[in-house]
């Protein structure tokens, strides 16, 4: 009898896009701090019964949160120690920016355990941390979360074509999804540039970031957006479905670039520079995956079509998802359950890590 109540907890709504797929199959209710979050969510998780409920501050629940808390942002949890609660990291992607507080450091107290999805993340936390002896034994290996639906697709192209609105008629479709301006986001200053220069040979989905939506109503407005070129509503909770419908993905700074070293196919990066970005050693680096466009030189058609019929950056973007990921097995969300459902309740004498929990479910 699973006998653990469940609460995730997140700052914006496409924080929940990570667990989205936990909360399908065990369940559980939901802690934001504006209602508006309330509203999307519940527009987003329609096949549960929906709860969720508000609290002024995460370092303060309301008293009725208990059991595991999944936590979608990273933030020091000041919550007392005598409650019944597991505080659980598990964020809201992989990440080239910095964890924690604005200097970049969190406390390893803040979590009971750290739900990671690989080596990678382990490098960041551990600087986050400030090399906390005390991290090791809360970490929980899972795998990545959102690899789940692209290592085991729930639709076929066709399906997912027809479902997005896209046109099936033989273009290669190019996805266009930038971070925001706070991790380096290119949007405001490539969008104009690549409906000029990307060919109507091409599908171009344009997916802006959640926190970019006000800017977007005004380019949806701009009279020369080509017939060829599709905004698709970052409101919804996941990108999954366009990740697999795309043939080359062009990113900057966004967790969808992890994202995408699933599918093996073309990456192109925009240049960018951001203070709020960490310098990942080599064998993390994700921007090895593809060639890098400079708005200020380079050609994106030219580049596309470098690189869009047969991929040179294949090997690289193995060796590089094989560093940065535990696993590429497709059982990222069986872990994360199993480990959920181990727990059940016996708060105060959890398991010391490092935990790879056994996959369960199917």
């Amino acid at each position: 009898m699973f006998d653990t109540d469940i609460w995730y907890l997140g700052r914006k709504v496409y924080q929940f896009s990570e667990v989205w797929p936990v909360y399908k199959r065990l369940g559980g209710r939901f802690v934001v701090q504006r209602k508006y979050l309330s509203t999307w969510l519940e527009l987003n998780f329609t096949h549960r019964p929906f709860s969720c409920i508000l609290a002024k501050s995460f370092n303060s629940l309301p008293k009725s949160v208990h059991g595991a808390v999944l936590c979608q942002s990273a933030f020091d949890m000041g919550i007392e120690k005598d409650r019944r609660l597991c505080r659980i990291f598990t964020y809201h992607g992989t990440t080239d920016k910095l964890l924690g507080t604005e200097n970049g450091s969190l406390s390893v107290d803040s979590y009971d355990y750290y739900m990671i999805d690989g080596e990678k993340f382990l490098w960041q936390l551990r600087k986050a941390t400030g090399n906390s002896p005390d991290l090791d034994r809360r970490i929980v290996k899972i795998g990545k979360l959102h690899a789940d639906r692209i290592i085991n697709p729930h639709a076929s192209r066709e399906t997912l074509l027809k479902k997005l609105h896209i046109p099936n008629d033989g273009r290669k479709i190019i996805l266009y999804a930038p971070t925001w301006k706070w991790g380096g986001g290119t949007f405001r200053r490539c969008f104009r540039l690549f409906c000029e220069q990307i060919p109507e040979d091409y599908i171009v989905i344009m997916r802006p970031h959640f926190n970019d939506r006000s800017v977007t109503r005004d380019f949806k407005k701009w009279q020369n957006l080509k017939e060829h070129v599709m905004f698709h509503d970052s409101h919804g909770i996941d990108i999954t479905d366009l990740i697999l419908v795309a043939d080359c993905l062009i990113g900057d700074n966004s967790a969808v670039n992890y994202d995408f070293l699933f599918t093996g196919r073309p990456m192109i990066f925009v240049k960018h520079a951001n203070d709020a970005c960490i310098g990942s050693p080599p064998e993390f680096n994700v921007k090895r995956c593809g060639p890098v466009f400079d708005p200020e030189k380079d050609s994106i058609a030219e580049m596309i079509a470098s690189v869009i019929h047969d991929n040179p950056y294949r090997k690289v973007m193995d060796e590089v998802r094989g560093a940065c990921f535990f696993f590429n097995d497709g059982r990222a969300v069986d872990r994360t359950c199993a480990f959920i459902e181990s727990l059940n309740g016996n708060f105060g004498s959890w398991p010391e890590g490092p935990v790879t929990p056994e996959p369960s479910g199917s």
